[in-house]
């Protein structure tokens, strides 16, 4: 089973409009709280291995400090997004284009769910009959 790796973006907590001055600060600030150092050899954040943090933190720079790497993972990000948006859309419009099914004829009573609905409505007095 393969491992997806973490959004870079996400490890150093910017967001996709993030400038590179933003993305210098948060690596730097991240890195001085996350190093042995400095944090007692402990990381910072809960639930990870020691160095996880560090390494997500260095490994997301190392995407997002270069420009050339961040335009190819922006644009592998935004290809993925639309080809999950498009096959959303076809499953949508394939859902709502099937054709209507013959009423269900169960011996002598014929099940309408829309008569059903008004005359449960009515029985409540919600509906007018």
């Amino acid at each position: 089973m393969a491992v997806e790796p973490p959004d870079p973006y996400a490890a150093l907590g910017l967001t996709r409009e993030a400038t590179p001055e933003q993305i210098k600060h948060a690596y730097r600030s991240l890195l001085r709280l996350n190093h042995p150092d400095t944090s007692g050899g402990q990381d910072v954040v809960e639930g990870r291995g020691p160095g996880e943090a560090l390494r997500q933190i260095i490994d997301a720079y190392a995407v997002l400090g270069d420009a050339q790497r961040r335009a190819g993972y922006d644009r592998s990000i935004a290809e993925a997004e639309s080809s999950a948006s498009t096959i959303r859309a076809r499953y949508r419009q394939a859902s709502w284009q099937r054709p209507m099914q013959p009423w269900i004829r169960v011996g002598p009573v014929l099940w309408d769910p829309v008569v059903r609905l008004r005359s449960a409505r009515a029985r409540r007095g919600t509906h007018p009959a």
